[in-house]
């Protein structure tokens, strides 16, 4: 999934993940050496689409899915 934005970004929330007894919200980023993991702020959602306030810029590649591969933390 690509990001084309302006200000505010709405994904689908297929791509947000949340950890047990965690309440930030993260995704994965793709970049050239692989996955990353990144917070992000959230607005509103519903069940299909989440507005990421910020986090994330314009044209960054997101996973749908947890990628298989080893993540780098930030």
């Amino acid at each position: 999934m690509r990001l084309h934005a302006e200000h505010r970004l709405d994904r689908t929330r297929e791509a947000l993940h949340q950890d047990p007894g965690r309440g930030d919200p993260y995704v994965f980023v793709k970049g050239p050496s692989g996955w990353s993991k990144r917070d992000v702020s959230v607005g509103l959602m519903n069940n299909t689409v989440a507005v990421v306030r910020s986090g994330l810029r314009p044209g960054e590649e997101l996973a749908a899915e947890r990628p298989p591969e080893r993540i780098k933390n930030p």
